[in-house]
């Protein structure tokens, strides 16, 4: 629950359904952040996730425009393929590639490439946490995450988590920092 891949950067008023979802997880999220349970951050990681994404859903202000729905959309579906390519996706996109950057950080907070980043940090981290000693090589986390090269993305992930992840790995115990890195080159 360090840090959800969450939009908004303002405090805003949300009103739950009529069920009280949003009530559950918090419950659950504060019974697993006070438990001993092994792996507790697993489920916390995931509840976090769930939460940020009912505060999205009812917030119940405009949704995202077409053109950064379908970005948003592109990038989730290929964020983890290291052969994707986050500049050639926009280009090929019916808008100007400055203009469609500028509209995807008005509307969602972040650029693509933090937008991209942060989902793939996120998979990182869930997968170094259940990752069992020998289990995957630093290669093959580095490559389900998306990235073909492995240095590369050890950088970007002492970056954003102030650890190596193979530090972060070793260390279950270990509490991850705000996660507000982003990589060297910004689109």
């Amino acid at each position: 629950m360090a840090d959800p891949a969450f939009p908004f950067r303002s405090a805003f008023l949300v009103d739950d359904d009529a069920e009280g979802h949003m009530r559950i997880a918090f419950t659950e999220a504060k019974f697993y952040y006070l438990s001993d349970i092994k792996k507790h951050e697993l489920v916390l990681s995931a509840l976090g996730e769930l939460i940020a994404s009912y505060m999205v859903v009812y917030r119940g202000q405009r949704e995202f425009s077409q053109p950064v729905a379908d970005l948003r959309d592109t990038i989730r579906q290929n964020y983890a393929d290291p052969d994707f390519a986050l500049d050639e996706a926009m280009r090929r996109m019916p808008f100007h590639y400055d203009y469609l950057r500028r509209l995807f950080r008005q509307e969602s907070g972040v650029t693509p490439l933090e937008y991209m980043t942060r989902l793939r940090m996120k998979k990182a981290e869930v997968l170094l946490r259940v990752m069992q000693a020998g289990e995957y090589t630093m290669s093959e986390v580095a490559s389900q995450c998306g990235y073909a090269n492995a240095l590369y993305f050890s950088r970007v992930f002492k970056k954003n988590y102030g650890v190596s992840p193979s530090a972060f790995g070793r260390d279950k115990t270990l509490h991850v920092q705000d996660g507000t890195g982003e990589e060297e080159k910004d689109v």
